[in-house]
Parts: structure tokens; C-alpha cells; sequence
């Protein structure tokens, strides 16, 4: 059974928000091709995956350190985010949402 907590966080982005929840279990082998996307696309293989505006916030309850140097510059992190939880606890993640709205 999954962990309903990180869908509860997302209960209150606007609904005008583009919102996908994708569970790469239940896509098989093309689960798992997308798993070694998310890898070489944040450096991280932990799920789940957490985006906003095409970039990785981290995980939910972890994330990316501040000073955290990919060791390819291409990589799509956000540089210093704590992970979706600690956003949302923080009341910054409604902030990274629509900041990210206004670019589409």
C-alpha cells in the first residue's frame, strides 16, 4: 500500500496547477526506464521524484543540500530545496508552485 502523505500535500495546489502523479511500478518496464531518467536527469535514484517547473525539489521528505554541486551541470535540481514535505511545512511550496505557473 502507498503512503497517502505526499498526495495529502497536494490537496491544495490550485486547481489550475499542472499536476502529474505518476507510479512507475505500475508502468513495468517502462517504469523502470523512466526510474534511470529521473537518475541521470537529478543524480538521485530515491523516489519519489518530486518536480516543479521541470525541476527536482528532491524527494518527499529529503532533498538537495545547500551547496550541493551536481557533478554534471546539466542536472535539473533545485539547489538547497529540503524536499516537498519541508516545503510545504515551511509554506514555500505553494510559492515554488505558482512561481513555476507564471512560466508556462
Amino acid at each position: 500500500m502507498l503512503d497517502a502523505e505526499p498526495y495529502t500535500s497536494l490537496s491544495r495546489i490550485p486547481p489550475e496547477a499542472i499536476v502529474k502523479v505518476i507510479e512507475l511500478e505500475e508502468l513495468g518496464w517502462e517504469g523502470k526506464r523512466l526510474r534511470a531518467s529521473i537518475a541521470l536527469a537529478t543524480g538521485r535514484t530515491s523516489m519519489p521524484a518530486c518536480f516543479i517547473g521541470g525541476r527536482s525539489v528532491g524527494g518527499f521528505s529529503d532533498g538537495f543540500s545547500d551547496g550541493y554541486e551536481p557533478e554534471e551541470q546539466h542536472l535539473r535540481v533545485c539547489e538547497g530545496s529540503p524536499g516537498m514535505k519541508e516545503l510545504h511545512d515551511r509554506d514555500e511550496l505553494m510559492d515554488l508552485i505558482v512561481e513555476a505557473m507564471k512560466l508556462q
